[in-house]
């Protein structure tokens, strides 16, 4: 919230938040296996863990490299196959991804959300209640400050981001929602 969240990748704040959530999530994940087997067992903590290993899977399937043989059965293969055969090229391994770089980013979109999915896990009730409270509160600041923004107009010096939505209430976001 507090680095501008973000509709498109490659904003400063992503990778800054990115790269602070690599040793968290390493630090949550260590202290995995201090949990109570109680905790680590429930049933809503495995699903939870599944699908989010499912779909890290899913994304790390689609930047596997396959030979030729495969990859030109995918569906919307054919310009790439006409391409490499005009330029006189072998074709080559590629993904099953037909952008692998975005595929990447999305991995690594996926790093504070597996640190905070793996770090509230291990937080009590108690301390789960106030993380919800401060996303409560900070959404209404948030919110606050969008309905003064729209009071100044486009040139409000509360907008906090030059890149932003000037005619919309963007609060501490860098633009509309």
């Amino acid at each position: 919230i507090l680095l501008g969240g973000g509709t498109r990748p490659g904003f400063l704040g992503d990778v800054v938040l990115q790269l602070l959530c690599v040793p968290l999530l390493l630090i949550a994940i260590h202290r995995w296996q201090a949990l109570p087997a109680d905790v680590r067992e429930a049933s809503g903590v495995r699903l939870a863990l599944a699908l989010a290993c499912g779909l890290v899977g899913v994304l790390l399937v689609q930047v596997v490299p396959l030979p030729p043989e495969i990859w030109t059965q995918l569906p919307g293969r054919g310009a790439a196959v006409q391409s490499f055969e005009l330029a006189g090229e072998r074709l080559p391994w590629l993904a099953i991804s037909l952008a692998p770089q975005s595929t990447w980013l999305a991995l690594l979109s996926l790093i504070p959300t597996l640190a905070v999915l793996v770090g509230t896990i291990q937080l009590s009730l108690q301390d789960r209640q106030r993380l919800v409270m401060l996303a409560l509160a900070l959404g209404a600041l948030s919110a606050l400050l969008g309905l003064l923004q729209m009071a100044q107009g486009e040139t409000s010096p509360l907008r906090p981001f030059e890149h932003t939505s000037p005619t919309e209430a963007v609060g501490l976001f860098a633009n509309q929602i």
